[in-house]
């Protein structure tokens, strides 16, 4: 049997009415609260196990143990016994490429020695043993053209004279020409 009594210090049948009504909608509210954490905490974990060699951060993103770990890995794979120390250029085992000799070249200069390295004494063109080839490739120099403009005068009968009109490009004259503007700019 409930006995209402001030002095007891108990809630009231309403008190405890208003209890349940208001637990009742902070339960209907923590599903959609639960769900919008458990998103957010799956995000966190899954930049936290992001890093340089599975995204696109750069290597200075790395934590500074993560950084000091990879270097000492580098180191004592550098300097362990059987490994040899990697070499600059084309490696062991790999397939070397280099640039070709062109077959024909447009300007070719020889080389002939006029003494013996061994014994000093003249050598001759008859004594020729054959040649070895190398190759420069460059870009020809680049030279300026010039076109001269003349516009001729010539007198006519009636006593005037005509002078022949320069291209429009011709203003002054000296000019530079469209591929010295073009390089230029």
């Amino acid at each position: 049997m409930y006995v209402d009594d001030e002095r007891s210090g108990a809630p009231s049948y309403e008190e405890l009415a208003g209890l349940v009504a208001a637990q009742a909608e902070t339960i209907k509210s923590q599903p959609e609260a639960i769900e919008r954490l458990e998103s957010r905490v799956g995000e966190l974990e899954r930049r936290l196990g992001q890093n340089p060699g599975n995204s696109g951060l750069p290597p200075s993103r790395d934590p500074v143990a993560e950084r000091k770990r990879q270097a000492e890995e580098n180191k004592r794979r550098a300097g362990a016994a059987g490994s040899p120390k990697r070499r600059r250029g084309k490696q062991r085992g790999s397939k070397g490429t280099t640039l070709e000799m062109s077959g024909v070249a447009d300007e070719i200069v020889e080389h002939r020695p006029e003494r013996c390295d061994g014994c000093g004494s003249q050598l001759h063109g008859s004594d020729d043993r054959g040649y070895q080839r190398r190759q420069v490739i460059d870009l020809p120099e680049v030279k300026p053209k010039v076109t001269e403009h003349r516009a001729h005068t010539y007198g006519c009968g009636c006593g005037h004279e005509t002078t022949a009109a320069f291209p429009a490009a011709v203003r002054a004259p000296v000019n530079y020409g469209p591929r010295v503007r073009a390089v230029v700019a």
